[in-house]
């Protein structure tokens, strides 16, 4: 960027430099003080600047003054001007500054304006879809509250039925526990016969081989009493374990389901605390429209009032005019009248005259 030539001040002040220093002002002293500048623009400045010392030595000379106070009194003008002229540059500048960045923001704002117009329609309708998905949830979650209720009710059943069995099969452990007791007292007791038996005498042991004949039957007895015993507690043992599959598998079906509802209710909080950050954010939206509303409605009043005493104005015209028309009419009608009179009169004074005049 090439540098702008020398002004006119500068040129000034370098020959006021000179004369101070009791030299003549050429253009090639004030080029070596100014150490810029060409001949011809030095040339036209300083013409200019002779042509205002001799007004310089005219006003000395009229107002009795020295004329160096003149020249110095100017050159404080000059610079003041000067200076006064950089400063009022300078704010023209920063205030074109200012109004490009006032200009800006303003169509920042309007940006800013339309993107928020934008963000709550677009929050609206993410809302209404959200409240549509929250219907939707809530129409699948009821269904599965029922079955879960009815599960946990078969459930419920399954465990009472399961404790009912294991009672039974307790019961029956206990029986067979009080049957084996039992018999083995009874050998403890057959033992000890045999032994006094033996001691005895051997018509004694035919005695009680005798009576121990009926025991072997009751012991075959109660052998097959205990097998039967053992087998109804091996099938009461696979009825318990296949129930106990079937109950697992229910069970494992209800975990599910009950594991699928919490997935339900956790996907429905999220999107219910979803729903309530963009209800708060369409809330915020919404007063703000209810405040222009607000305004809008006090200017639809006022307009209305206005629009009433517009109303009232022209009645009271049409009736003024209304009057105009009538004393129109009547003044009209006066001057009917009075021209009818001044005929009158006017006939009744020719009459005077002829009568005057007879």
């Amino acid at each position: 960027m090439s540098r702008p030539g020398v002004t006119y001040h500068e040129v000034a002040r370098a020959a006021a430099q000179l004369i101070a220093g009791g030299h003549e002002p050429t253009i090639e002293r004030c080029r070596i003080i100014l150490k810029t500048g060409s001949n011809s623009t030095i040339a036209g400045h300083l013409r200019v600047w002779r042509d205002k010392q001799d007004l310089t030595q005219q006003i000395a000379s009229k107002e009795h003054l020295p004329e160096e106070l003149v020249v110095l009194m100017k050159g404080l003008w000059e610079r003041v001007m000067s200076q006064a002229e950089a400063e009022i540059a300078t704010i023209e500048k920063i205030a074109i500054q200012n109004n490009a960045e006032l200009n800006q923001e303003i169509e920042r704002l309007q940006k800013e304006n339309n993107r928020l117009l934008q963000s709550e329609a677009e929050l609206k309708q993410s809302t209404y879809a959200l409240t549509q998905e929250k219907i939707i949830l809530e129409q699948m979650l009821s269904p599965a509250q029922t079955t879960i209720a009815t599960l946990q009710t078969r459930l419920a059943g399954i465990e009472e039925k399961l404790r009912e069995k294991e009672n039974r099969i307790n019961e029956l452990h206990r029986q067979n526990q009080q049957i084996q007791v039992n018999l083995e007292h009874y050998r403890t007791a057959m033992v000890e016969q045999r032994q006094a038996d033996n001691l005895r005498n051997e018509e004694e042991r035919r005695r009680l081989e005798k009576a121990i004949e009926p025991l072997k039957l009751e012991n075959k007895r109660l052998s097959q009493e205990k097998n039967e015993w053992d087998k109804k507690f091996i099938q009461l043992q696979h009825e318990y374990q296949a129930t106990l599959l079937q109950d697992n598998d229910k069970f494992k079906d209800y975990e599910n389901m009950a594991s699928a509802l919490n997935e339900v209710k956790r996907l429905l909080a999220q999107k219910t605390e979803s729903a309530q950050h963009w209800e708060a954010q369409c809330e915020a939206l919404s007063i703000q429209s209810k405040a222009q509303t607000e305004k809008i409605m006090t200017f639809q009043t006022e307009a209305a009032v206005l629009n009433e005493q517009l109303s009232m104005i022209k009645s009271k015209l049409d009736e003024t005019m209304d009057q105009n028309k009538l004393l129109a009419n009547e003044k009209w009608i006066l001057g009917q009248e009075k021209a009818q009179l001044a005929g009158e009169f006017k006939q009744l004074h020719q009459n005077f005259l002829e009568k005057i005049a007879v």
